[in-house]
Parts: C-alpha cells; sequence; structure tokens
C-alpha cells in the first residue's frame, strides 16, 4: 500500500523526514517556500552522536561526513581563558557508539539532505497558506511563487514548517505564538585558517567559557580544508526576531563589547568572522497532542526548544527516523478487523501509526525541552555567589575518564536515542492516549 504524503517545509525537519519516506517507499512531495538554498545561510551546528546514528541507520552517513568536523574532546574556560577542566570522550564513545560528536555547517547539511531526496519530489517556491485535516482526504492550500492559488490533497500532510508553522493550526487548537526565552544569542563563523596565529583553538574541540550571566562556545564545522570555526554567546536580552539577520552597526557596537568582556582570542575570532547573526531565543510549550485525523506536526512544528542543549536538528532528525519506521510497520502489517470495518484502511493504519509516533516522542521531547530550559537558566546566571558556584562545579566534572561531563552527555543524549536501541524506541514512553 502506498501512501500520498504531503511534507510542508523543505528544512532539516522535511528533507530528512523526505529523504525517509522516499526510502521505504512512499509518494512524497515537499512543499517549500525558499526556491533555494544559500551556501552563506545561517551559521553551525552541533551534529550529536544521536543525529549521525540517525543518517548511519539510514545507510548515507558517509555522504555527510566530510563535511562534519569531529569534537573529540570538551574544555570549559573562565571568562578570561584560565581553564577549568576538559573531557577527552572519543575513545569512549566510539568504543560504545563507533561515533563522536561533531560539527556542521548548516547550508552543507541541508545541502547534502537535499541531495537525498528525488529532485522531482521538491516543490520550490510554494506558500502553505491553510490546512484542513478534514476526513477522509486532508487538504493544504498553497499560493505559489506567481501568486496562483491551488489546493493540494494527500493521505497524510505533515507539518515540518518550523517554529511558526501553518500546519500546526490544525492541528493545535487555541494556540499562542511562540514563547520568548528571555534571551538573545550572537552568532557567527570564522575560517580556521584565520586563527592559525591562536594555539588555543584547537581543531576537534569544543570550547566553552563561562562568564557572569554569558556564555561563549565554539566549534568546528565544515570539511577538512574548508573548515570555520562556529561561536554562539548567549545571554539575557530584549525580543527581537529570530530571522538570521546581519545589522552592520550592530556587528561593530557587538565586536567592541566583545573585546572589553572577553579575552583577546575570542576577540579575534569574532573579529575575523565572516559572518555574524544577532537572534532573539524562542521556544513552543510541549503539547499533548501532536495530531489531528490525517495532519501530524514534526520538528521544530512541535517540539521547538532553546538552542542551549544543541539538540533542535539532532531532535528533528530523531522525529523523522521515528515517523518514516511507524508508517512504515502500519502499512506493512495485517488489516486487523477495525481496519476492515472503517471506509479507508489506510486512514486507520495512519492513525495508529501516528497514535504510536506520539507515544514514542513525546516523553524523549519533553525531557530535552526541559534540559535546554535548565541550561539556558544556568548559562544566564550569575552573581557575587552563584558565579563562583558555577565555576567550582563546572570544574569537577572533568576528574576521571567517564567522568561527569561524559555520562551526562551520554545520558541525555546518546541512551534514548532510537537509531541507537535494538527496538528503536526510548526507555521512557507517554502512556497510549
Amino acid at each position: 500500500m502506498t501512501l500520498k504524503v504531503l511534507v510542508c517545509g523543505g528544512g532539516i525537519s522535511g528533507l530528512s523526514l523526505a529523504c525517509a519516506l522516499t526510502q521505504k517507499g512512499f509518494e512524497v512531495t515537499v512543499l517549500e517556500r525558499a526556491l533555494k538554498y544559500y551556501s552563506t545561510a545561517g551559521a553551525g551546528i552541533q551534529l550529536g552522536i544521536n543525529g549521525q546514528a540517525v543518517l548511519r541507520e539510514w545507510g548515507v552517513l558517509s555522504t555527510f561526513q566530510e563535511v562534519i568536523a569531529p569534537v573529540n574532546k570538551l574544555t570549559f574556560m573562565r571568562s578570561d581563558g584560565r581553564p577549568l577542566g576538559t573531557t577527552q570522550w572519543d575513545d569512549y564513545f566510539r568504543e560504545k557508539t563507533g561515533l563522536v560528536p561533531g560539527g556542521v555547517l548548516r547550508a552543507d547539511l541541508l545541502a547534502r539532505l537535499e541531495a537525498l531526496v528525488p529532485p522531482e519530489c521538491i516543490r520550490r517556491g510554494v506558500t502553505v497558506e491553510k490546512v484542513e485535516s478534514t476526513k477522509p482526504t486532508p487538504s493544504v492550500q498553497i499560493v505559489d511563487e506567481n501568486g496562483d492559488t491551488c489546493v493540494e490533497s494527500a493521505d497524510l500532510i505533515i507539518g515540518a514548517d518550523g517554529i511558526r508553522s501553518r500546519v500546526r493550526d490544525a492541528v493545535v487548537r487555541d494556540e499562542k505564538p511562540p514563547t520568548f526565552s528571555e534571551m538573545e544569542y550572537w552568532c557567527g563563523v570564522c575560517p580556521e585558517p584565520e586563527l592559525n596565529d591562536h594555539p588555543t583553538f584547537e581543531q576537534d574541540e569544543l570550547m566553552e567559557l563561562v562568564g557572569s550571566k554569558k556564555w561563549f562556545l565554539c566549534h568546528p564545522a565544515g570539511a577538512e580544508g574548508a573548515r570555520m570555526r562556529v561561536w554562539t554567546l548567549i545571554q539575557s536580552g530584549r525580543e527581537r526576531p529570530e530571522d538570521w539577520t546581519d545589522d552592520k552597526p550592530a556587528v561593530e557596537a557587538f565586536k567592541e563589547n566583545v573585546d572589553k568582556e572577553w579575552p583577546e582570542f575570542i576577540s579575534a575570532l569574532v573579529s575575523r568572522s565572516i559572518r555574524h547573526y544577532h537572534l532573539g531565543i524562542y521556544h513552543r510549550e510541549p503539547v499533548p497532542t501532536w495530531f489531528r485525523d490525517r495532519v501530524v506536526l514534526t520538528g521544530d512544528a512541535v517540539h521547538a526548544m532553546p538552542p542551549t542543549a544543541g539538540q533542535g536538528c539532532n531532535m528533528a532528525l530523531e522525529s523523522s527516523y521515528v515517523l518514516a519506521n511507524v508508517l512504515a510497520e502500519a502499512m506493512q502489517q495485517p488489516a486487523t478487523a477495525s481496519d476492515r470495518s472503517d471506509s479507508s484502511d489506510a486512514g486507520a493504519r495512519i492513525e495508529r501509526a501516528l497514535k504510536k509516533f506520539e507515544r514514542l516522542r513525546h516523553t524523549r521531547t519533553n525531557n530535552l525541552y526541559a534540559l535546554s530550559k535548565i541550561n539556558a537558566a544556568w548559562m544566564v546566571a550569575g552573581g557575587r555567589f552563584l558565579t563562583p558556584l558555577k565555576l567550582w562545579w563546572i570544574g569537577t566534572w572533568h576528574r576521571g575518564k567517564e567522568n561527569f561531563a561524559t555520562r551526562l552527555y551520554e545520558r541525555e543524549f546518546v541512551n534514548e536515542c532510537p537509531a541507537l536501541r535494538p527496538d528503536g524506541s526510548p526507555k521512557t514512553q507517554q502512556p497510549p492516549r
């Protein structure tokens, strides 16, 4: 039984889902507003062991390895550059999973995901205006680049259209807009050769500097020979757009503040960067329902979280992996008595699959959302007593081979990854509804 699936949104979530669904024989169309992806769009992403495990399960990890910079160790420093501790975790994780954390440029990840989807499956220049979840066939109203409106229907519509999802309106009733996290962040990318005079930066290192009410981190990303150093500064701030904007006067003022507040090697990193972005940090409060009839949400459309755990992309990949698997499983199973009594066998199978998807992913993403919120509060906390306590506590993380830093990463990101578990399901699940 072949399903016709419309995926609204051609970002990381939508493209990864299209890749998985086409592998399993579904008829997929991705609806994407952008006419093309730009090689300079965005900064970098921490592609964790869990995200890479998904790509490995799909048999495509080798396609991405040349643009993933390995992160073999984690180093913490004070805001003046004095070390707090280092954890070398590559041998431990390679032995456990065959993988190590990595960094990738957003544009590289998107380009390679798109290359895995047949070109005829992607429609660009179309904007989703409205989605109807009516039975037996849901539909989506779209506007193309010429302003012409049409309605498309499918067996299943998937909202992978980001934190300001239009598809979400068909699933979540009485919805509030995305929540501002009371934080902002600056980020950017700097070519590694620009930092050759700064031996502080090591090619395989995730470096985090702990300030009072501020947090700076940087890591490598991109192909060897064209490697970049991606950096982020997180701090309390006023509400602002989450678009990738680059305001030149604001950038210059930011550079001056970095010169005053951070060590010289961080100032060099920021000033020599080829792109700078200033964004507000938004998130979506978790909701109990991820689907209605034959319309389902995934990625940031349903589990958008602050970037303070470095797991937004990885959660999108995990959700794509699980959703594609449960849909394929439902279509392959023999029809039940209830299926045969239903006017649409496909509809009953889809509903079972979506219930299972929601159950398998709800607890996992809620836990990571909670961790992101805790990390966000921790990063911008400070003061006369709290800052010294933070520095002392972080310094204790790096004692011994299997230290707290390693075990924390493993517990939160690796152990519950569906692509690293024999049955593809997490240990903790939401009860069926």
